[in-house]
C-alpha cells in the first residue's frame, strides 16, 4: 500500500490574494466541505492528507490527497480531485456555504486569538510572508479593507468559479506524489547502527573499554 497519494498544484503568479483564503476554507474547511468530503466518502484510502493552501513562501501551494492509497487507486484520487474541482467551477457553492465562511473567516481575524502562542510572535511571522519579499510587512496585518472589498465582489459576483478554473484547472503547474514505506527500512536502520557500535568497539583497547 502506498502511505499517501496526493496532488499539489502550485501557482505561478506569485502571492495569492486574500479570495485564495476564502476559496481554500470553502474546498476543505469543514466536515462538510465539498472536496474533504468526496475524499472521505471515496473509499480510496484511510484519510484525507495535505493541508490545502499554504501561502506563507512567495509561491504559495495547494496539497490534497490521502493516506493509504492502494496502487490501482492512485490514479483514482487525482481524477476525482479534478473531477469534483471540475464540479464546482460549474457549480459553485452555496450562498449559505460562502456567508458561513466569510462570518468564520471575518470572526477568526477580528479576534485574532493565537492561543497560548505570543501573539506578538505570530503578528510578526504574518508580516514575513510579504516583507521577505521586500513586500509591505503592515500588509498582511491588514483585513478590514480587503474584507469589505471582498464582500463587495461576492454581492455582485461567483468569483470562486472562476478561480478554480484559473488556480486548479487550468494551471498545469502540479505533481502528484506517492510515498511508499519500506518495511524493511527500521530493521536495516538498527542493523547500521549495530555494526557502527561493533567496529567502534572494536577500535578501543582495554583502557579506553574501561573508561
Amino acid at each position: 500500500h502506498r502511505e499517501a497519494s496526493s496532488l499539489d498544484l502550485i501557482s505561478p503568479t506569485g502571492a495569492p490574494d486574500a479570495v485564495q483564503g476564502f476559496l481554500d476554507y470553502l474546498l476543505l474547511g469543514t466536515p462538510a466541505a465539498p472536496l474533504r468530503q468526496v475524499l472521505e466518502e471515496s473509499g480510496l484510502g484511510e484519510a484525507v492528507v495535505g493541508g490545502g493552501l499554504e501561502d506563507e513562501l512567495r509561491q504559495p501551494t495547494f496539497c490534497i490527497g490521502l493516506k493509504g492509497v492502494s496502487e490501482e487507486n492512485v490514479p483514482k484520487v487525482e481524477e476525482l480531485i479534478m473531477a469534483e474541482l471540475k464540479r464546482l467551477s460549474e457549480e459553485g457553492f452555496s450562498d449559505d456555504a460562502v456567508e458561513a465562511a466569510v462570518n468564520t473567516i471575518e470572526f477568526s481575524m477580528r479576534e485574532n486569538n493565537t492561543g497560548r502562542f505570543p501573539r506578538g510572535l505570530s503578528l510578526m511571522l504574518r508580516s514575513m510572508s510579504s516583507w521577505l519579499y521586500e513586500g509591505d510587512a503592515f500588509e498582511p496585518m491588514k483585513f478590514s479593507e480587503p474584507l469589505a472589498k471582498l464582500k463587495e465582489r461576492l454581492a455582485k459576483e461567483d468569483v470562486f468559479k472562476s478561480l478554480i478554473k484559473k488556480v486548479f484547472l487550468e494551471n498545469t503547474h502540479k505533481v502528484t506524489l506517492e510515498l511508499q514505506p519500506d518495511t524493511g527500512l527500521g530493521a536495516l536502520m538498527e542493523a547500521e547502527e549495530k555494526a557502527k557500535i561493533q567496529a567502534f568497539r572494536a577500535s578501543l583497547d582495554e583502557t579506553q573499554l574501561l573508561e
